[in-house]
């Protein structure tokens, strides 16, 4: 497995999800693809106790010191020894230093942040594939199961909205407004997130070109504008993926169908997007209930 170099913001949210996902999937599978590949990071532990490097970090986030993704690093590894019974605390560190990682790109680029990425690397692809394999098949028997009328539904909210189009497209536009201020700062973290947020709310089968208004926000940008908007496109993918995951998880078809929607709009024909072939599987499994069951004319 090649080692990652570079540590880009949808590997950060990726990544975060994973955490996320492993903490509501139970204890097992937190240790066994969190807990023991951090165990393994080093077999140093640091003599500071974890309350005196909590109150470290919190120092060096205030100071932004240097010396803070090194006491990230001394903080996990005192987290997951095994006299640490807490195991929640680990999973609260990580997401805070990855959330960090995604404010400060000198904390992304740290040896310590590199190394923290590649440990987790194979474990966290071992449990995406496994995540995938058993809700892509939960997905499968669930919609099989429901009624015709309860499709019918689903394929209501996801293509038909009409009437909402004029009053949407009129929110959209002025929040493109307001993303051409932020976008003299492209760079930030409250930019990306805001392109993300915007991406997320205004993408939608019944209106496919609406999200294209973002345009002009990425033409105001003259430096790495493209390489900026796959970055946040990329993260956007990663995040409409693992939404339509706790959809399924939870057993919410319609939000799972409306968020394949937006990856379908957003993404459509290109499969270099993170998650591609995943979530083209699931809409493939909700056409093939709507052709089982002779709904074409609804769509």
């Amino acid at each position: 497995m090649n080692k990652i170099q570079i540590i880009h913001l949808p590997l950060i949210d990726h990544y975060s999800r994973i955490i996320k996902s492993l903490a509501d999937k139970g204890r097992n599978d937190y240790i066994e693809f969190f807990i023991k590949p951090l165990s393994a990071w080093s077999i140093r532990i640091p003599v500071e106790s974890l309350e005196e490097l909590s109150r470290l970090i919190d120092d060096a986030e205030i100071k932004q010191t240097k010396r803070l993704p090194l006491l990230y690093k001394m903080a996990l590894l005192r987290a997951v020894e095994p006299s640490q019974l807490n195991l929640t605390i680990p999973g609260s560190l990580a997401l805070r230093f990855l959330r960090y990682m995604k404010a400060d790109r000198g904390t992304a680029s740290s040896q310590e942040a590199i190394e923290f990425v590649n440990i987790l690397n194979r474990p966290f692809m071992e449990y995406s594939n496994r995540e995938f394999k058993v809700l892509n098949r939960k997905f499968a028997d669930d919609m099989a199961a429901i009624d015709t009328l309860e499709v019918k539904k689903m394929i209501e909210a996801r293509e038909y909205r009409e009437r909402l189009d004029r009053e949407l497209r009129i929110e959209s536009a002025k929040t493109v407004e307001d993303l051409i201020k932020l976008a003299s700062s492209p760079g930030s973290h409250e930019f990306k997130q805001a392109v993300m947020r915007y991406l997320l709310k205004f993408s939608d089968p019944s209106t496919p070109d609406r999200h294209y208004e973002i345009d002009r926000v990425f033409q105001r940008i003259s430096k790495d504008s493209a390489e900026l908007k796959s970055e946040i496109y990329n993260s956007t993918a990663v995040v409409i993926y693992h939404e339509i995951l706790k959809s399924i998880k939870k057993h919410q078809l319609s939000r799972a169908v409306k968020y394949i929607g937006k990856y379908t709009v957003l993404f459509r024909g290109n499969p270099e997007t993170p998650n591609y072939k995943e979530v083209d599987s699931f809409e493939k499994k909700f056409f093939m209930i709507i052709e089982s069951r002779n709904l074409w004319e609804s769509i």
